[in-house]
């Protein structure tokens, strides 16, 4: 998309709310044309909450009028409600990218109509080698998304060309292998460490416009490999030598060459979606590497070792677990990976940590009966049916949430001798940990957020991924009573509401401090490149910032009704402390993968923008 100016500073809090762009003008163009009040605040994230008194506030209000109050405050702020609903629709917040290759803004780095600067070098992020490349996969990319063995060799210090931007369109370093094409994809949009102006739109569309040069000729060798592919599965058992169907040498010397293509395909998938915002595409990357895979039989390998078998292992894991990915941030069954009975290969090892293969598939599966479970809950509500089936569900996948998550939580004994050894592969270990509470932690929230969340005033208007239903009527007293109830809700809930929010905000702050903890890359490589990559936990932090704010506006609901008594002991202020700074640790954890992939920073600001609404626009006593 191009658009006539860049984008400001700064964007009024109606803008935000609305999600649309707005001109920074004193009075903006968008709440110009519809008469309304165009106000701009800072944000206030950080530092103390001071509490002033409200009007409406009083104790002296009979009880039924304040409720009555306080339903029509939240009906005028609804446009607040609506912001931070719209954070669990699928695909919330992912900005695209405005550069296209072959555009004039990409090749000048400008926007259209900018004046034009004076030509800003700067280098860009490209190897010289495979090796090189290679080496760069285990420092920025192995811990978060480990397709290949562990390294059989000590890393070396990154060592990139310095590539001009001026440059920039030249010819590609050669290769012909699809899968460091497609990593060198993912390396050129971190910034080089050397670069000063790394955030600046200029050295930002050079590196947008150059990692789409890798993506493109990553695809490029994956349908030429794809010949060979489709010859090879096509001929009778036996009627070909042993040797690779493909005769290049293979980009990890004990990874064999026809998975390159496979594995690509994961990573490119991860690029469409981080990087450009595209899920359809995402998808498109998945499915064809699902069945690229089934083709090879990698889904029914036996227990057989060769120095080949560990990295089959990983291609298939992975590539189940991407297409599982796909339907939990798409949150719907996208892609038919098939009967689990069918598949017979073992999982991958990890030498300091046997379980945590085992742990982080178990993780998607639970993601995925989660969602299932979200769809199952809709259909109940629009039908009418009973509810004693959707409790009985809710209540079995609650347990087993929690106990996988207790086996994600075990302390592993580790070694001297693993904490040296690169192919201990310990950090990834912690890190698939980490994202295995990450994930389970979402998977709660999910099952639990329409039960603890439903007794806001408006709120079931505006559930995304739960549509509105007309089954449940808000009173004018703002929460809904039993009496207005139909019978076939009326079954009693292993859960209260209140215990059910409970849950959702200790998921919510469980997802805060993981994110927070997931690790830079090591310094001894990297040397002062702080930009984490490869996010697949995005949706999560989506869901976190969710269940934190609908929390906040419940508690500030509740807060002023004396006759619902509150369950916790801990005074409002400190409980809106802890989720201000939950939400905090969100914003700080997904501006590190905003540093490098743009469609997340779209998410960055959704969240931002989310939060400042809340406690800015619904309730202003928590704005200073």
């Amino acid at each position: 998309m191009k658009f006539a100016a860049p984008p400001v500073k700064v964007a009024c809090l109606a803008c935000r709310a609305a999600r649309t762009r707005c001109d920074g003008g004193q009075t903006c163009h968008n709440c110009l044309v519809r008469n309304r009040e165009c106000l701009y605040a800072p944000s206030k994230r950080g530092g103390s909450r001071r509490t002033r008194a409200h009007p409406w506030k009083a104790d002296s209000l009979p009880a039924a009028q304040r409720s009555k109050r306080i339903s029509q405050h939240l009906s005028s702020d609804f446009t607040a409600l609506e912001q931070i609903g719209h954070l669990i629709s699928p695909g919330a917040g992912l900005r695209r990218p405005e550069y296209v290759e072959g555009s004039p803004e990409a090749d000048t780095g400008r926007h259209p109509g900018a004046p034009i600067n004076p030509i800003v070098h700067f280098p860009l992020r490209v190897y010289g080698s495979d090796k090189a490349v290679l080496n760069a996969y285990y420092t920025y990319i192995h811990q978060y998304f480990p397709i290949l063995p562990p390294p059989i060799s000590p890393l070396e210090p990154d060592n990139p060309m310095h590539w001009p931007s001026t440059e920039a369109f030249k010819t590609l370093p050669y290769t012909t292998s699809p899968l460091s094409l497609a990593i060198s994809a993912v390396l050129a949009l971190i910034p080089l460490r050397q670069e000063e102006h790394c955030d600046t739109v200029v050295s930002t569309a050079a590196r947008t416009s150059l990692a789409q040069r890798f993506a493109h000729a990553a695809l490029e060798h994956i349908e030429a490999d794809s010949e060979f592919l489709d010859f090879t599965t096509a001929q009778p058992p036996g009627s070909l030598d042993e040797e690779l169907p493909i005769s290049r040498t293979p980009f990890h010397s004990q990874a064999p060459a026809e998975l390159e293509s496979v594995l690509a395909l994961l990573i490119l998938g991860n690029y469409e979606h981080a990087q450009r915002g595209n899920l359809l595409k995402m998808t498109c990357r998945a499915s064809q590497a699902l069945v690229t895979a089934k083709n090879l039989s990698l889904h029914r390998l036996g227990s057989e070792t060769d120095k080949f078998s560990e990295a089959r292992r990983r291609a298939w894991w992975m590539t189940y677990y991407y297409a599982h990915l796909c339907s939990v941030v798409r949150q719907s069954a996208s892609i038919n990976v098939g009967d689990d009975s069918e598949f017979t290969t073992p999982y991958p090892q990890l030498e300091s940590d046997p379980e945590a293969w085992s742990i982080f598939i178990e993780s998607l599966r639970i993601s995925v009966a989660s969602v299932r479970f979200t769809a199952s809950h809709k259909s109940s509500l629009e039908s009418q049916a009973e509810a004693d089936s959707i409790y009985e569900q809710m209540d079995k996948l609650d347990r087993w949430v929690v106990l996988a998550a207790a086996r994600a939580e075990s302390d592993l004994p580790v070694s001297s001798t693993a904490q040296l050894d690169p192919a201990s592969e310990l950090v990834t270990a912690q890190v698939m940990r980490r994202i295995c509470r990450i994930r389970f932690s979402s998977a709660r929230i999910r099952i639990h957020r329409y039960h603890a969340f439903s007794d806001i005033p408006l709120f079931e208007k505006n559930h995304c991924d739960l549509a509105p239903s007309d089954i449940l009527k808000v009173p004018s007293s703002g929460l809904v009573s039993m009496s207005d109830t139909p019978s076939a809700l009326l079954a009693a809930p292993t859960f209260t509401p209140d215990q059910s929010a409970a849950i959702c905000v200790e998921s919510a702050l469980t997802i805060s401090r993981q994110l927070q903890n997931l690790p830079a890359p090591n310094a001894d490589y990297a040397g002062n490149v702080l930009s984490c990559t490869m996010p697949t936990t995005s949706c999560c932090a989506m869901q976190a910032s969710y269940a934190l704010l609908m929390q906040f506006c419940r508690l500030r609901v509740l807060s002023q009704i004396p006759a619902v008594p509150t369950s916790s002991k801990t005074s409002p202020e400190r409980l809106i402390e802890e989720l201000r700074h939950g939400l905090d640790g969100i914003i700080a954890a997904m501006e590190g993968f905003a540093g490098v992939f743009q469609a997340i920073s779209g998410m960055t600001d959704e969240v931002d923008a989310a939060y400042q609404v809340a406690f800015q626009v619904t309730f202003p006593e928590f704005g200073d």
